[in-house]
């Protein structure tokens, strides 16, 4: 198959060799795909890659389903076409300095790994630069936009000195580059603005050679701006907002399943321990929060092992494991970590136990070693957040990420409400402050929408959600509406991670690199709105963040840092007010939402919750546990699997069910009642190991009586009341009586048993009657006293004796 090919690129490769003898010009990709099946390719630089599967990135729906993966947003529109990768991988890691220095020498340094089953010689690495600088908001997101291997005037610097020899790459090997090229050499003009540099990687694959073009790409921003005193533009305000967030999934029992997903995100080396790690990195930049409360709750459950939910508080069995691998069967979408048909690779398997020299598990390696780094690290998380969230603005979004969207059609404010004051307490109890704030995972609301969240919460929302309006700052009555710009961190990334070109677009480095060019870019047109930027929902800073220098980079003239917090006071009586024409939601939105029985079944297992926390007297912590876990299947996230999220809601309302009902009513079989008035006894027995306290009600069908009952008592453990139930009646029959177990408040906790009582209508009878009866009976005796007199008096009585 390869000898009819072997002079052609015998005679490509002399070809190259002299267009690259020839100077810097643009050289074309003559290879777009790797010539053999990509293998796994663990690199020690890179991280393990999976064959054939696109990179996972926010917003693409090609991440996985495990917490430690960029959770993807459910979006609305068509999902990217993915590209065949490249045989090389480049990343680009540090640029020294972040900016095109005026002297000295510009550093690039980075990765090349190798991504097929074929070993790679002969490899070098260059400096490729486009001497054209682009100077509007229209030429940058054209530059961004332009497909790897296609730009435009971009040539590589093939000058001796400019570029290194790498080593030979077995497949999944990854080698190490360093460039340095002075600034007199890089071939770029003193013009003032945005120019596109990259890196290249040539190199010949065994059994094919050396094909004309780059093998290995990678590409980013180098920005160019006066910083004299009186010649650099005016600086361009930026609220940086990063954003911790995941998709927190719990089984109805109460604990987080994806615990391994858990246990990796929240790792120093993990997602959320690098986005910690980073925050930690600000030096002063006024870095903003946006916090979802259940990930910090999510954090603090890892570090006590992984509980489940009981009554009298989380009960604690020692087995943390339970839910490794997700124990309600939930098979969902990407982005979601009920996601979880992806192949398992080596960072996404649990270590197992190395056998010792006489056959048992290493203490170190372990399931019980995994399980106790996990909660370490998880309590290791926990505390740096403590700490740094006294240091940055921080802003709490509804618990679980609420589908704000989906509550608000179903015109359930309740649910809103209660997820933004749900959210701030879990924080408080976590003794982090924080402010509410309403941001969608997908930046997009509806004007009406905003209505139905709670006054004065302000909302964040996409800049394309109102195409129409150029501003950055609005209102909704009173409500701060400010707008993030949604071009500025995610096209590029998102375009190139989806064809598994770039990752170093998305990385700590390549947003750095984006923020100074759209920055420069508003600078040099004269744009002074604040720029309002969102770390993607699913960031991560890559593995290599710490050489990136993030924080230190964006330290500019022309950008002028600030605070979301900021940016939402200025709002004023006089900020422009959009109606609910100007909000484009299209119809791929609304069928995007969560359906409104999801909401709806939420608010009624949440309701759930709130009756057993008024049962319990002693336990307060149980229901408004039950009542988080609702919220949980209201999230956004849910988008994609609605079906498991019900079934998890049913199956709580069932456990809390289970729990009501060990309080059982023994009412009596029938009751008979012979007078206007009565009473009649139900003994409740309180089988949990829980005080409880409860009443009974009693419901009549139809009138003729009314019954009453005893107030509200608590019931020990184990033990066991009669509630005497006062009757009343007004007519004679038989009624049914339906006796409903209630709380302290009157609130039904389920059906009870139905007694049916027999009334007579007698008293009033009775006593005439006894009256009667006595009024007969008194005359009776009259009557015979008074004939005996006179009858006694008719007849002569006996001649008594006189005594002598």
């Amino acid at each position: 198959m390869t000898r009819p090919r072997l002079p052609l690129l015998l005679a490509a490769g002399v070809l190259a060799s002299l267009t690259a003898l020839a100077g810097p010009v643009a050289a074309p990709d003559a290879r777009a795909a790797p010539s053999a099946t990509p293998a796994p390719t663990p690199g020690p630089a890179t991280g393990p890659a999976t064959s054939g599967t696109p990179t996972a990135t926010p917003g693409s729906p090609g991440s996985t389903g495990d917490p430690s993966a960029s959770p993807a947003d459910p979006g609305e529109g068509p999902e990217p076409a993915t590209a065949d990768r490249p045989p090389l991988e480049v990343r680009l890691e540090s640029i020294q300095p972040a900016v095109l220095p005026r002297r000295g020498a510009l550093r690039v340094s980075g990765t090349v790994t190798n991504r097929t089953t074929s070993t790679w010689t002969e490899l070098q690495a260059y400096l490729a630069v486009s001497p054209d600088p682009l100077t509007t908001p229209e030429a940058l997101a054209a530059a961004q936009a332009e497909p790897a291997g296609r730009e435009s005037d971009f040539g590589r610097l093939v000058d001796p000195g400019l570029f290194v020899d790498l080593p030979d790459l077995p497949p999944g090997g990854s080698a190490a580059f360093r460039l340095v090229v002075p600034r007199d050499r890089l071939g770029l003009p003193e013009t003032p603005g945005v120019y596109r540099i990259g890196v290249h990687a040539l190199g010949s694959e065994e059994g094919l050679g050396r094909v004309a073009g780059a093998d290995g790409r990678a590409r980013t921003f180098l920005t160019q701006l006066p910083t004299t005193p009186g010649s650099s533009p005016d600086p361009t305000p930026l609220a940086l907002v990063m954003q911790l967030r995941n998709h927190v999934v719990r089984a109805p029992t109460g604990e987080l399943e994806f615990l391994r997903g858990w246990r990796r995100t929240l790792a120093p080396d993990g997602r959320l321990g690098r986005l910690l790690a980073l925050s930690d990195t600000t030096a002063g930049f006024p870095l903003s929060w946006v916090l979802d409360p259940a990930v910090v709750e999510a954090a603090g459950t890892v570090a006590e092992g992984n509980p489940r939910t009981e009554l009298g508080g989380r009960a604690y069995d020692g087995v943390d494991d339970v839910t490794d691998g997700g124990t309600s069967g939930d098979q969902g979408a990407s982005g979601s970590p009920e996601a979880s048909g992806a192949p398992e690779t080596a960072e996404t398997a649990e270590s197992p136990a190395s056998p010792s020299s006489d056959g048992s598990a290493s203490p170190t390696t372990g399931p019980d070693a995994v399980a106790a780094q996990g909660r370490a690290d998880a309590a290791a998380w926990l505390d740096g957040l403590r700490d740094q969230a006294a240091l940055h603005p921080t802003f709490s979004v509804p618990y679980g990420d609420l589908d704000v969207a989906a509550a608000a059609r179903a015109g359930d404010t309740t649910t809103i409400d209660r997820s933004v004051r749900t959210g701030l307490d879990t924080l408080a109890h976590y003794t982090v402050s924080a402010r509410p704030l309403v941001a969608p995972v997908n930046g997009a609301l509806k004007g009406w929408m905003l209505d139905r969240v709670p006054p004065t919460v302000p909302a964040v929302l996409s800049d394309a959600v109102l195409p129409t309006l150029d501003g950055t700052v609005y209102r909704r009555g009173d409500r701060p509406v400010v707008l993030f710009s949604r071009d500025t961190l995610r096209p590029d990334a998102d375009a190139a991670e989806a064809a598994g070109v770039d990752p170093t677009a998305s990385t700590a480095l390549g947003l750095r690199q984006r923020l100074l060019a759209v920055t420069a870019v508003r600078s040099l047109t004269g744009d002074d709105r604040p720029l309002v930027a969102m770390l993607p929902s699913g960031w991560d800073p890559g593995p290599a963040w710490q050489r990136s220098a993030f924080f230190a980079g964006l330290d500019v003239p022309w950008i002028a840092a600030t605070g979301l917090g900021d940016v939402a006071a200025s709002v004023t009586d006089a900020t422009p007010q959009p109606d609910d024409r100007d909000f484009l939601y299209p119809p791929g939105r609304r069928r995007a939402e969560l359906p409104v029985r999801i909401v709806e079944h939420a608010r009624d297992t949440t309701h759930a919750g709130a009756l057993l926390d008024d049962t319990l007297v002693d336990d307060d912590a149980t229901g408004p546990r039950i009542g988080r876990q609702a919220l949980l299947s209201a999230s956004y996230f849910s988008r994609r699997r609605p079906a498991p999220a019900d079934r998890r809601l049913s199956a709580i309302e069932a456990r809390v069910d289970h729990w009501l009902r060990q309080v059982r009513v023994a009412a009596p079989p029938f009751v008979i009642s012979s007078s206007e008035e009565g009473s009649f006894l139900v003994p409740v027995t309180n089988n949990l190991d829980q005080r409880v306290r409860v009443a009974l009600r009693a419901r009549v069908d139809g009138p003729g009586l009314e019954v009453s009952a005893d107030p509200a008592a608590d019931l020990a453990p184990g033990t066991r009341r009669p509630f005497k139930m006062r009757i009343r009646s007004t007519r004679i029959g038989v009624h049914t009586v339906d006796l409903d177990l209630v709380t302290d408040n009157g609130e039904k906790l389920y059906d009870g048993p139905q007694v049916p009582v027999r009334t007579s209508k007698v008293g009033l009878v009775v006593w005439v009657v006894m009256g009667v009866a006595g009024a007969v009976f008194l005359a009776a005796i009259v009557v015979r006293i008074v004939r005996r007199v006179r009858r006694r008096r008719r007849t002569p009585g006996p001649v008594l004796r006189r005594r002598a």
